[in-house]
């Protein structure tokens, strides 16, 4: 940067320290002005689209010039030409400035579009003007973050925190959670208090992008909060007190990392809509749990010496997959299970793999140890008359159950051969000792007269199990039901309804066919409505919650799938018409309110193939395959979502949205549940 043309004044890069190595999208360093004061000369290539990684920069040097004093910042928003200094920038001179007036009351600033070699005339002569800022006046003026406890909730509330930033946004979350109404509550309960707050403040604050908070992160945030709150307590023997906020970072320091969710997430599923709107388990690295009293003097070392892998992903698909094959009822054989449980692992992890090499090849041989060792360990269960509280067993009880461990494979297999390339290809047997025929539990561990939903209760108040299961498991549900799907004729009538894939079929060939089929899109609310009445009054044991989730989940997904469709490569999708204040799929509005913490995000976009995308998305919707592995098809494949706590509201399914749409008028079917 040496060579920017600044004459008169000496220019000091604050970025990488070297000019190749200055991101192309924004050049910005200090000028050495009279006085020895230096002022930000911040240059963001407006040709670049990389505007959020430059406000991020710009971020961080108007922090160094609030610590360290100075004169104020000129943003340069550089155009080719003087001829291009026009409504094309003015976008993005907003955006800089909007950044920046949160800091109007602490130093003079400016943002200007002017070709570079232009800026030198100007730049000097107005950073010389602005007054001096103080270091001193960065203890007086800091991020409104560092106000009293009462003043920073108060702004919280009315949406007047400038710049809202990630430490505020933690100290938010600690202000919930020590807050004495909601200590009794679950992680998860707290999570959606808390996300309905944030997305009301992004809505009273000007500066604040609206989109929903993701479920997900909410939880993750609000969980390593929370474990320093745990930790806090222990070594302090009282609870931590609204104004110990900052003593959060002396026990977990990790919290400062804004970008701490992508060590434990794959993108894939973070930005997926199920972790948007449903709490979902890291899929890269195992959440560290609460310490027991005996290891918080070790739990720093504990903390920082995590696997880089999650251990436990290959023992918690194995007991997904036997728990589903030994569900009451269930006459399949065991191998049918296995061959498509294995057939879909082996593809996720390839998938996974391509982005994360973290993730363990997939192996035929430690995929089935695991699933032999859940099998043995669950059978006893079975043996014992219990088969409902495998049903209802959670994976971490199972797991303090039978003390089954992710390392279980030593005593087996020498390492040579768990890791060998014929043991990846192929079963091969253990080289130590025989696989066990049966894992009794521990005893005194486990109360067969106890159901299992009260035992999982502490671990679903820590946020210990997730909303949706992994991506892998949902993955083999969406593959059991697709070859479960290619048995069932193609016409059914509301009576032949008995299992969830019947259900699918139905609402394909009587509500998406009919509707995608159509020119123009045939709205799928009527045909909804009628169809919930007719399955309701039918024969279908199907609970009616059931029914009225998956025709719920099933209108959003068109909706939303279709206007995505519609609008791809277009930089800003025309707004949805307006709708009644009520959101539901039973009602007409295509777009849920911003400050609902479970409002749908956009969907991820299609892949280009150059050709028409409406018709490319009507042809897959036309399919029963291409629907059910399209947009929200694991969620649709998976029979026990609609269990899921508040998952009928997420997508207005529940009872009072379905009377409000239909005039609260009488309702075939509707019976008292």
């Amino acid at each position: 940067m040496s060579g920017f043309p600044v004459p008169f004044y000496r220019y000091t890069d604050l970025g990488s320290g070297h000019p190749a190595a200055i991101p192309p999208g924004h050049l910005h360093g200090a000028l050495n002005l009279s006085g020895g004061k230096s002022g930000i000369l911040f240059v963001h290539d407006a040709t670049s689209p990389e505007v959020e990684d430059s406000i991020r920069c710009l971020h961080r040097h108007v922090e160094l010039l609030l610590r360290y004093g100075g004169r104020g910042v000129v943003v340069i928003v550089n155009s080719p030409s003087r001829a291009d200094v026009a409504s094309d920038w003015e976008e993005v001179v907003a955006r800089f400035e909007a950044e920046l007036h949160g800091y109007s009351e602490v130093f003079e600033w400016r943002v200007r579009a002017m070709p570079v070699e232009d800026a030198y005339r100007v730049v000097a002569e107005t950073l010389l003007a602005f007054p001096l800022v103080s270091p001193n006046l960065w203890a007086a003026k800091r991020s409104p973050d560092k106000h009293e406890v009462g003043d920073f909730w108060d702004a919280f509330h009315t949406g007047s925190i400038f710049p809202w930033r990630h430490r505020g946004y933690l100290r938010a979350a600690y202000i919930t959670l020590v807050d004495p109404a909601n200590r009794d509550d679950g992680l998860l309960e707290v999570a959606t208090k808390f996300a309905a707050d944030v997305n009301s403040f992004k809505q009273r604050n000007f500066n604040s992008k609206p989109q929903p908070e993701s479920r997900t992160l909410t939880v993750f945030w609000l969980y390593h909060v929370k474990l320093a709150i745990t930790v806090m307590h222990a070594d302090q023997w009282q609870y931590p007190q609204l104004e110990e906020f900052e003593r959060v970072f002396h026990y977990v320091p990790e919290l400062v990392d804004d970008t701490l969710p992508s060590l434990y997430y794959s993108r894939d599923c973070l930005t997926s809509e199920y972790a948007e709107n449903f709490w979902m388990l890291p899929d890269l690295r195992s959440l560290f749990e609460p310490p027991p009293q005996e290891v918080l003097p070790r739990f720093r070392e504990q903390f920082t010496k995590k696997n880089s892998e999650d251990p436990d992903r290959l023992l918690r698909f194995a007991f997904a997959v036997v728990q589903r094959y030994l569900r009451p009822g269930e006459t399949r054989l065991r191998s049918w299970f296995i061959n498509l449980a294995f057939s879909s692992l082996e593809r996720h992890t390839l998938r996974q793999r391509t982005t994360h090499p973290i993730v363990p090849r997939y192996s035929v041989t430690q995929s089935y140890f695991y699933l032999q060792l859940a099998h043995a360990a669950l059978s006893q269960l079975l043996a014992t008359g219990e088969p409902e509280s495998i049903q209802a067993m959670s994976f971490p009880l199972f797991k303090e159950t039978f003390h089954i461990s992710p390392s279980a494979w030593r005593t087996y297999y020498s390492p040579e051969l768990w890791d060998s390339l014929k043991a990846r290809a192929a079963f091969v047997p253990p080289d130590l000792r025989p696989l066990p025929d049966t894992v009794p539990p521990i005893s005194d561990t486990i109360d067969t007269a106890t159901p299992s939903s009260v035992s999982n209760e502490p671990l679903r108040k820590q946020g210990l199990l997730p909303e949706l299961p992994p991506l892998e498991v949902l993955h083999f549900h969406q593959a059991v039901l697709l070859e479960e799907a290619k048995t069932i004729p193609p016409t059914l009538t509301a009576n032949d309804v008995t299992t969830h894939a019947h259900l699918l079929k139905y609402i394909h060939a009587h509500i998406v066919l009919p509707s995608v089929q159509t020119t123009p899109f045939r709205d799928p609310l009527p045909l909804a409505q009628r169809h919930l009445s007719l399955l309701s009054s039918s024969s279908s044991p199907l609970p009616r919650t059931h029914l009225r989730f998956y025709l719920a989940l099933t209108l959003h997904s068109l909706r939303l799938s279709r206007h995505q469709a519609t609008h791809k490569h277009k930089d800003e999708p025309p707004a949805p018409p307006p709708g009644p204040v009520i959101w539901g799929p039973f009602s007409p509005a295509t777009s849920p309110p911003n400050n609902n913490p479970y409002s749908m995000p956009n969907l991820p976009r299609l892949p280009d193939s150059g050709g028409d995308h409406l018709t490319e998305w009507m042809a897959r919707m036309a399919e029963f395959e291409g629907w059910c592995t399209g947009e929200w098809g694991l969620v649709l494949c998976w029979d026990e979502a609609w269990k899921v706590e508040g998952a009928e509201a997420r997508f207005g399914a529940d009872k009072m949205l379905v009377e409000e749409a239909w005039g609260r008028g009488g309702v075939v079917g509707d019976d008292q549940e």
